[in-house]
Formats: C-alpha cells, sequence, structure tokens
C-alpha cells in the first residue's frame, strides 16, 4: 500500500459515496486510478465501505465490554457458541488475565442478569465473567487512519424519532457497500433514486447512521492490538485519560465501572511496538497506579450486520 491508498482510504473514511472525479481531482490524479484503486482495496480486504449504525438510535442502549477465563481444553468450542450469540458483536481469543474478549448490545441494564445467565452462564467451561460497562466514551477512532471518530460524527445532529422499513433496508444495503450506486439501491428497495438519495442524507445528518470505511488494521501495518485496563489516582482520572488519548497508537478510550477506571484499546505494527508503548508511555504517566493487559491472538466475530 503506497502514499496514495493512504490519502485514499482516510478520503473514504470521511465519505465513502464522493465521486471518483471529486477524489481525482483532490488527491490530484485521474478517475480510472481512483476507481481501480478503491476495487483493488476492498477485493484485497484492505478496507470495507459500510454504515456503522447509532445503535442508541435503534433501543440498544448499553454496551458491555466482556471478559471470559474458560478451561482451556474447551476454548475453541466456547468461541463457536459466543460467536452465535445474536447481541455479541465482537469475539476474540487473548493472551492475558481472559481467555476471551467479546462486546455485546443490550437494550437495558435490565436485560444484562438474563444475557449473563442464560446466555454465558450456561456455556460449559466458562470459569469467570467480569463484566464491565463504560460510561463515557473519551475516544473512538476505527484505525490508525482516521481524520474524526464515530463520537465526532454525531454530535449536535438533530435525531429522528424511528426509521421505517425503507430506512432499515437501505442502511443494510449500505453496510454491504457504502458506494453503491443510487440506481442499484433504488432497484433494490423499489423506490426512486431520488427517495434514496433523500434518505441517505437524512439517516447521516439525524445520525442514525456514519459512512465509512473501515480498514483492516492488520493489511495497513498495525497487525497488534490490545487493551489495557489503568487503575488512576482519582484525582488525575481525567488527566490520564485525556494524555493517553493524544497517541495514534491509542484508538479507543472510556472511562468504566469497576476496579480499573479507564479501558484503551491500542494498536501497533508489532508485538514489541506494542509492549513497548505500554511499558514506556502508558505505564509512565503521571497518576496511573497500575496496568493490565489484554492482547488479541485471533479475532473470531466482528460483525457489522448487526440489523440482520
Amino acid at each position: 500500500m503506497d502514499e496514495l491508498d493512504r490519502k485514499l482510504i482516510i478520503e473514504l473514511q470521511n465519505n465513502p459515496r464522493q465521486t471518483n472525479k471529486y477524489l481525482a481531482t483532490i488527491l490530484n490524479t485521474n478517475e480510472v486510478t481512483i476507481s481501480r484503486r478503491i476495487e483493488q482495496l476492498v477485493a484485497s480486504d484492505t478496507i470495507r465501505l459500510t454504515a456503522l449504525p447509532n445503535l442508541t438510535m435503534f433501543g440498544y442502549h448499553l454496551r458491555l465490554f466482556i471478559t471470559l477465563r474458560t478451561v482451556n481444553r474447551a476454548m475453541e468450542k466456547i468461541g463457536e457458541q459466543l460467536c452465535k450469540i445474536d447481541c455479541v458483536r465482537f469475539v476474540s481469543s487473548c493472551v492475558g488475565f481472559a481467555d476471551f474478549y467479546i462486546t455485546a448490545d443490550l437494550e437495558s441494564l435490565d436485560f444484562l442478569n438474563i444475557f449473563i445467565t442464560k446466555h454465558l452462564g450456561s456455556i460449559e467451561g466458562v470459569n469467570k465473567i467480569q463484566t464491565i460497562i463504560p460510561y463515557k466514551d473519551i475516544k473512538r477512532t476505527h484505525s490508525r487512519l482516521d481524520s474524526s471518530g464515530f463520537i465526532n460524527n454525531v454530535i449536535g445532529r438533530n435525531k429522528k424519532v424511528s426509521a421505517d422499513e425503507v430506512d432499515i433496508h437501505l442502511i443494510l444495503l449500505l453496510q454491504k457497500n457504502a458506494r453503491a450506486p443510487l440506481k442499484e439501491l433504488a432497484s433494490e428497495i423499489g423506490v426512486s433514486e431520488v427517495t434514496v438519495h433523500r434518505r441517505i442524507i437524512e439517516l447521516v445528518n439525524s445520525g442514525f447512521i456514519v459512512l465509512t470505511a473501515i480498514p483492516n488494521n492488520a493489511k495497513i501495518g498495525y497487525p497488534a492490538r490490545c487493551f489495557v485496563f489503568i487503575e488512576t489516582q482519582l484525582s488525575k482520572l481525567n488527566y490520564v485519560a485525556d494524555f493517553i488519548s493524544q497517541f495514534p497508537q491509542v484508538h479507543y478510550v472510556g472511562l468504566i465501572s469497576g476496579q480499573t477506571q479507564i479501558m484503551a484499546g491500542i494498536r501497533a505494527s508489532s508485538d514489541e511496538a506494542l509492549s513497548d508503548f505500554v511499558t514506556r508511555v502508558a505505564g509512565k504517566i503521571e497518576g496511573v497506579l497500575s496496568i493490565e493487559t489484554l492482547t488479541f491472538l485471533k479475532v473470531l466475530k466482528n460483525n457489522y450486520t448487526w440489523l440482520n
């Protein structure tokens, strides 16, 4: 991947529906090159052009981060069972203080006990479940190439009350290909191109979705990934959160409930670079008392088409 690809990915992250003509102009190339590069980036699984839904707009008001300790000999079967749970969006095997890390979206705290006991507690081989509830996102981006995050994209918009069947159908199609032509979308849904164009603008402006390009971080040079859980002096909590958010290696920072107060997601070019950042940077921030690290081994589920 060269510099043109990197610049193109950043432009597509900001708006994947920009025309080839516009992209060619701002990137100082031609439309044929732009078309070919986008096709190559998608075909090679370097990027995914998609629509990210704002889950709170669809009734999912609680996002959980969960770590699991399991019986080692049962890990493969446990991973398969975790991936089958509809409300579980992400599953990865890990090394560190837990064997699995998952994220799940629930309607409210009322469903937490049911989810823990019915879904997770019934899986044979799960020994320990730790539930982490984020109460404030400080930083959230998709990759090291991001120029902005989802949080910044939805602040200050006039939100619609609900989405109808046409909206849902359109979102599902945009999740598969955020650059799909209006004619193709209109034909699939059974409405006019004018309607599709208007609906896309309304869905974006109202904060229902963000249209973006999500890079495969391994393909763009950052395959190593971990979460660090930071215990801080309470008087230094906001300082530590803001300080660690400044680094491009850090794609997520959230304030969480529990023994540790900060959860930070980090991406790096290698395991060595990851370890170096954690020990030389995160571990030496004023106010940090302790750090626990959870390094991803293999992503088993990463479900964008959650409305399906």
